[in-house]
């Protein structure tokens, strides 16, 4: 082990001779040596800081196990003050688990000036020591140590000009940079350290060997940047996958704050109270990139039916909500609700269509449920005045026809030809009236043994928003009435509800009906000879909406853009 010397001055800058510490080994056999050592007195110098700034770097130095001590040169306290010895006591402190890795330490002297400090962030610094008396050191390394190097403040050297000192005796300055380049102490030099590379200084002099606090901890920041580096590609890769979840998340929870809402407020109103995607609850806050679609209603008794959709609009991803609190995702081969109505789901491949053996007629299951019947101002829909107010309205399951009564069946059944159109079999029989109608239902259960009706106005307009037709009304280039199922069919499988004839419905026409209707079934009959229509037909101006627009005509009137559809009692 080294010995660290450390040059010792008066008051008067009279050069006194070096003081030394030494890392000494129990049980060394140069017994003499041991002899010029004594231990170090702790209250000599401040001893205790330079312990743990070499505590913070060499912390095995301080281990119970390792068999060394460091030795103070005696009698130096005898003249010794200050605390310019410290550096050489921090390198012997370290010294006792690090031995010196250049090849000829044992030839060269090694001098230390300089006082140590540790900061708040428990790392060591160098700190410089008084001008008067680094002068006077420089001058007796000079004179008094051929084969030795001096390791002294940066601070020192810049404020002192050794320049002409230095060059007349050929001492080479080195930084602690160049002083690690070198495989062998060089003599009469002299090595600055700067106030932050005491550390540095001690690892270029020091064999530190692997660091295994600071290999694990190069380990770990190497597996945190790895794992920060793959969530990053993969949040780069499902970004989209990651928003979509985001945005069902923010749905879902929508859908349960809503319910709550409901909930709350029925508890406080008069029955029957009824919600619906124009209708929210009071003071109910819609989320800006939800739609909302259903009804909620609360019937006498204060229970809810109905069901609500939610979809956000960023994601597409629709979730229903029904009259349980349950929120579940809607699958995409379900047909979503459409505007106004509720309680009506159900998937394509799950349509039920029958046929009537004896006339050949087809019929559409259309499930019960609940929706918003009339036009809604609030939709920014254009209103006519005996279309409203929409209202809430519940209908029960009903076999409905798919098509209108064709020529074809109308003449097995009748065996008259009434049309205007009389060239085409499968198109929809016209120029039939209320009554008329009435006598082909008649003439059609005596050959059938089957109960058959037409269908209420109510019933029609539930059929026509369940099958959430994409078109409001046909395009009215033709002039006349065309085959049925020319243009396909809606979501429930039925045809024709836009366009070609209008329908006659079993109500009786009134402009007020809407504001008569009860919640369940609403039919309004025996009220005069004028009869609803619904729908548009092949005539209708443009401006007439299929799904919304009535109008009434006489019981006996016939028109070439009048037919009907029927209803299979089942």
């Amino acid at each position: 082990m080294k010995t660290f010397y450390y040059p010792n001055i008066d008051g008067f800058g009279q050069f006194l001779g070096c003081g030394a510490f030494r890392a000494i080994k129990s049980g060394q056999n140069k017994i003499d040596e041991i002899e010029e050592f004594e231990s170090v007195d702790p209250n000599f110098f401040e001893s205790d800081t330079v312990c743990r700034a070499a505590a913070a770097i060499a912390p095995e130095s301080f281990n119970k196990s390792i068999d060394a001590h460091v030795f103070q040169q005696k009698s130096d306290s005898e003249n010794y003050t200050g605390n310019s010895l410290q550096l050489s006591y921090f390198l012997a402190l370290i010294n006792l688990s690090k031995p010196l890795k250049l090849n000829n330490s044992e030839n060269i002297s090694i001098w230390c000036t300089g006082s140590v400090g540790l900061s708040d962030a428990n790392k060591p610094f160098l700190k410089p020591v008084s001008l008067p008396g680094f002068s006077a050191k420089i001058e007796s390394f000079v004179s008094h140590s051929s084969n030795a190097i001096f390791i002294v403040p940066a601070i020192n050297i810049s404020q002192t000009d050794l320049q002409p000192v230095l060059k007349k005796n050929d001492i080479h300055l080195l930084s602690v940079k160049e002083f690690a380049a070198k495989t062998q102490l060089p003599g009469q030099s002299i090595v600055i350290v700067s106030e932050l590379e005491l550390e540095k200084l001690a690892k270029t002099m020091f064999k530190f060997g692997f660091d295994l606090s600071k290999i694990f901890h190069f380990v770990k920041k190497f597996f945190l940047l790895l794992m920060f580096f793959i969530l990053f590609m993969l949040c780069f890769y499902h970004w989209q996958h990651i928003k979509i979840i985001w945005f069902n998340y923010i749905t879902k929870k929508e859908a349960y704050s809503l319910y709550k809402t409901v909930q709350d407020q029925i508890s406080k109103k008069i029955p029957p109270v009824y919600f619906s995607s124009d209708r929210l609850p009071d003071n109910y806050r819609k989320h800006p990139d939800i739609e909302y679609k259903g009804m909620f209603i609360s019937d006498y008794q204060n229970s809810l039916i109905g069901e609500m959709t939610l979809t956000h609009i960023l994601s597409n991803s629709t979730f229903l909500l029904n009259k349980l609190g349950r929120v579940e995702s809607v699958e995409q081969n379900s047909v979503k609700l459409a505007t106004g109505s509720v309680d009506i789901r159900f998937k394509r491949n799950e349509r039920n269509v029958i046929k009537e053996p004896v006339s050949g007629m087809s019929f559409i299951q259309i499930p019960g449920g609940c929706f918003e019947m009339g036009c809604n101002a609030n939709q920014k829909e254009s209103c006519q005045a005996n279309e409203t107010p929409s209202h809430p309205v519940c209908i029960n399951s009903l076999w409905l026809g798919k098509t209108e009564i064709t020529q074809k069946q109308w003449m097995k059944v009748m065996n008259t030809k009434p049309s205007v159109f009389q060239d085409c079999d499968d198109c929809p029989v016209d120029s039939v009236s209320w009554v008329d109608s009435k006598v082909f239902i008649h003439n059609l259960e005596l050959l059938t043994s089957k109960k058959f009706r037409l269908p209420s106005e109510s019933e029609w307009e539930y059929a026509f928003r369940r099958g959430n037709l994409s078109q409001n009304r046909l395009s009215n280039d033709y002039k006349r009435t065309y085959p049925v199922c020319s243009f396909g069919t809606d979501a429930s499988g039925l045809c024709g509800l836009n366009g070609n004839v209008l329908e006659w419905c079993e109500d009786s026409f009134i402009k007020n009906a809407y504001d008569k209707h009860m919640l369940n079934n609403p039919v309004i009959s025996n009220q005069g000879a004028v009869k609803t229509v619904r729908g548009i037909s092949w005539s209708s101006p443009f401006p007439f909406s299929a799904m919304t627009s009535r109008s009434g005509y006489f019981l006996k009137d016939r028109f070439g853009d009048l037919g009907f559809r029927i209803v299979w009692e089942k």
